[in-house]
């Protein structure tokens, strides 16, 4: 898959999912932006490894809590790539409470890290697109939790399931223009986020591996591949769609 000179944007790239998938763009050609939050260190380990594939890369620092950041982090992105091609949408907020123990206010900030914020920079990356007749591609990272019913994911869950319903209105609406949009809903993936719960909570944790017919959980790579392909002209025909990628535990 040849991503030659298109620009690419990953937010929440400074590890695991999103620091895999924008090495694997990079691997492939692209020019890449990403974003991350906490872990500048981890945003600057990506960056140096795709300068040392001999590719070109930039970190910004954005909080997707606030929607000020989200516009100061397209500006910044925009500006040094000049355009965009793909946006993959990956930083998110786990959310782990039963109905009793989840505030208001951290719904209210679950779903503007997970559902809000990257809907409003697909809307600044599609309207570059558009401007500039380019039929790019915009891939929104979810979960299975936004497709079944898992312990503790009230807030999570809701969060990734108002992103996959918002990926099919984006695609109905975007067709026109050419853009595609589709979403990845990953399984359990032995790292990021889920590294805590392995260590943490092992009930729950082989609790999730017992689900998953391939058993094993997945890798960053695993999900990595998927957005190569979706990304690529061999799935030109592709839009409004949430896959999951979880070795059979969605079956």
């Amino acid at each position: 898959m040849d991503f030659k000179e298109k620009k690419v944007i990953v937010t929440g790239a400074n590890r695991s999912i999103g620091q895999r998938i924008a090495l694997a763009f990079a691997e492939q050609g692209a020019d890449v932006v990403i974003s991350y939050h906490s872990d500048e260190k981890g945003a600057e380990e990506t960056v140096q490894s795709i300068k040392a594939i001999g590719g070109n890369a930039k970190a910004f620092y954005a909080d997707f809590s606030k929607m000020d950041d989200v516009l100061s982090f397209a500006e910044q992105a925009l500006a040094y790539l000049g355009s965009v091609d793909m946006l993959v949408n990956n930083a998110g907020m786990l959310c782990r409470e039963t109905l009793f123990e989840l505030p208001p206010e951290k719904m209210q900030q679950v779903f503007q890290v997970n559902t809000i914020s990257p809907l409003y920079l697909s809307q600044l990356c599609a309207k570059n697109m558009v401007e500039r007749e380019n039929k790019g591609c915009i891939l929104n990272i979810s979960s299975i939790s936004g497709i079944m019913t898992m312990p503790k994911g009230i807030g999570y869950g809701a969060s990734k399931a108002a992103l996959n319903k918002w990926t099919k209105h984006a695609a109905l609406d975007l067709a026109k223009y050419g853009i595609r949009v589709n979403t990845i809903a990953p399984g359990v993936i032995e790292a990021g986020m889920n590294e805590d719960t392995a260590a943490s909570n092992p009930e729950l944790w082989q609790y999730y591996l017992s689900s998953i017919p391939l058993q094993r959980a997945g890798t960053p790579s695993d999900i990595a591949n998927m957005v190569l392909f979706l990304a690529s002209e061999k799935a030109n025909w592709i839009t409004g769609k949430v896959f999951a990628v979880d070795g059979g535990h969605v079956l």
